[in-house]
């Protein structure tokens, strides 16, 4: 059975992995409405669908892809500093979160976009030498953001939370996990996170 990669928490299409990660073709789009099953035109890799099912955020070398799934087909890309990394679509469709590594520090830090490719910024939580911070999701209602740190020296990690808004500070729920080997989804509601092996890393 082909691997769910995420699932647009609006409509229920869901974003399917079928084949080698170099596959063009390899990305399908199923489509909940009519039961359709359709080519995402991308290859395997840090990629999410929009909560609408209209839009794909695909990360890649040096820049963060936005990949329209109508008849258009357009796309653009916004340029980084870094390589992005999972990409999460916040509950309205309307940002996008994202991992970006910064050669110069080797650490991870947090970014943010909007769906037209413009208000591009780095989130202002700070990171360290060797620390990365990854974009895990928004739970439903939109007010929190989950994000997880790993170290690269202690090989653990944390989970935060935080309020979607400027002047909330994190809080840490969890402590001392290996995060290596699994990725954290929230649930299609929102309201939980699901603990999932990278099966489809390296």
């Amino acid at each position: 059975m082909s691997p769910i990669l995420d699932v647009a928490a609006g409509t229920g299409d869901r974003l399917y992995a079928s084949g080698a990660h170099f596959d063009e073709h390899a990305l399908l789009v199923w489509r909940s409405k009519n039961g359709s099953l359709e080519p995402a035109g991308v290859k395997i890799g840090d990629v999410s669908i929009s909560p609408d099912g209209r839009l794909l955020a695909v990360g890649e070398a040096r820049g963060l892809r936005i990949r329209d799934l109508g008849s258009l087909q357009s796309e653009r890309t916004v340029y980084l500093p870094g390589n992005p990394r999972s990409p999460r679509w916040y509950a309205d469709g309307n940002r996008i979160r994202f991992s970006v590594f910064e050669p110069a520090s080797l650490s991870t830090a947090l970014w943010e976009v909007r769906r037209n490719g413009s208000d591009l910024h780095r989130l202002p939580i700070p990171t360290e030498h060797g620390r990365h911070l990854f974009s895990e999701g928004w739970t439903a209602d939109g007010r929190y953001f989950i994000f997880s740190e790993y170290g690269d020296l202690d090989h653990h990690a944390n989970l935060w939370i935080e309020k979607d808004d400027a002047r909330a500070r994190p809080i840490r729920l969890t402590s001392a996990f290996r995060r290596s080997m699994w990725r954290f989804p929230m649930t299609e509601r929102g309201r939980h996170l699901r603990a999932i092996p990278n099966a489809l890393s390296g």
